[in-house]
């Protein structure tokens, strides 16, 4: 899934269950374990979004399986794209035998299309993956690199997983 981190400058104890509330009493964002890999972070309390994840705990609470395709990524910057990588989602992590690790997808690929949607960003992976069912068939168009510096389209075709 998608989430949406807030930071600020308050205190919070993820493991005690720290929660952002608003004046008006609605429940905004569940304190997150800090990202030891992520200097930006110091001194700064994670927090995520209840909106990031309000569609899986709906699933949860109607028992529905998602899909699963196996990918970590962030966002392409646009410093990043103006130094020649494609548009889309830069692949982080691929979970070893996830669909996507069986498909051949490899971290610092670029997904730029799935199922013929355009892929911008994170934002886009996560709202088709919410379309997706459990064993579908599935294509992801994804753009990777090579020695000489430029990035060339691969289709992939997999079968979606469930979790």
């Amino acid at each position: 899934g998608t989430r949406r981190i807030l930071y600020a400058d308050i205190r919070t104890n993820a493991a005690k269950g720290s929660f952002i509330i608003n004046t008006g009493g609605e429940l905004l964002g569940i304190a997150a374990e800090q990202d030891e890999q992520n200097s930006f972070d110091a001194g700064l309390s994670r927090i995520i979004t209840i909106g990031s994840v309000k569609d899986t705990i709906d699933c949860m609470e109607a028992a529905e399986k998602q899909a699963y395709i196996g990918l970590e990524g962030f966002s392409v910057s646009d410093e990043m794209i103006m130094s020649g990588i494609p548009e889309g989602m830069c692949v982080t992590n691929v979970y070893t035998d996830s669909p996507a690790y069986t498909a051949g997808i490899k971290r610092g690929d670029i997904v730029i299309g799935l199922n013929d949607a355009p892929v911008s960003d994170t934002y886009d992976y996560a709202e088709i993956m919410r379309g997706l069912r459990p064993e579908e068939t599935v294509s992801m168009k994804v753009g990777r690199g090579s020695a000489d510096g430029e990035y060339h389209e691969i289709d992939f075709i997999l079968v979606t997983g469930e979790r």
